[in-house]
């Protein structure tokens, strides 16, 4: 049986300001490399887990997380899309947090 992805990805995880400017993020193969792409079968779902460590300079404010994948040897984001519609950047909004300092 062979996954629905041809490479092995990586998952990247962001959070950005308003300016998109990466304040914290996390890049791994999907559960620490225990689930590699090439694995993956159409219709599963994997629980990934990342841990953002905050600067301590980070302003408090809104912020945005991202997620998306890309192929680490190739440097290139992996296309995203919602319907037919491709994502900007190639990465799908999780959703806001708003960081208190």
């Amino acid at each position: 049986v062979t996954g629905i992805a041809d490479t092995d990805l990586t998952v990247f995880v962001h959070l950005v300001d308003e300016d998109e400017r990466v304040w914290a993020q996390s890049d791994a193969r999907p559960m620490q490399g225990d689930a590699p792409t090439l694995t993956w079968l159409p219709g599963e779902l994997i629980a990934d887990t990342h841990t953002l460590v905050l600067p301590a300079d980070m302003p408090a404010g809104a912020y945005r997380l991202y997620v998306g994948l890309y192929d680490a040897f190739q440097g290139e984001r992996i296309a995203l899309y919602q319907g037919n519609v491709r994502l900007d950047q190639d990465r799908a909004l999780l959703g806001t947090l708003q960081v208190d300092r």
